[in-house]
């Protein structure tokens, strides 16, 4: 996973499990539980990003690739979307809702 930020928008790159019910979904490849696919969440119409506790700590993934770990919460109240991992604490005021977008090459 990484974190990308600019003046309207933030993106988590990640990979993602995808349920049987998104159309990209399709079976596990050989050796995976479940169905992967890299992509981005993106919240755009951002009006302002806060930082309430940040970690730039790399955690070596399955693949060996390093990375900043998992999204483990993310919630909404009021126009403001706080997520939660290992790489910290992020509050996310924007009036859109995150969009999942997968990466042409999967």
């Amino acid at each position: 996973m990484d974190i990308v930020e600019s003046a309207s928008e933030f993106r988590f790159v990640l990979e993602a499990v995808l349920a049987p019910e998104h159309p990209h979904y399709h079976p596990p490849a050989a050796g995976d539980q479940y169905c992967y696919a890299d992509g981005d969440l993106v919240f755009s119409e951002v009006r302002g990003v806060e930082w309430v506790d940040r970690s730039f700590q790399k955690y070596k993934d399955a693949t060996g690739t390093m990375d900043l770990g998992n999204i483990d919460s993310l919630t909404r109240s009021d126009g403001v979307y706080t997520a939660i991992g290992d790489w910290g604490r992020v509050q996310i005021h924007s009036s859109a809702e995150p969009e999942f977008r997968i990466s042409e090459t999967d």
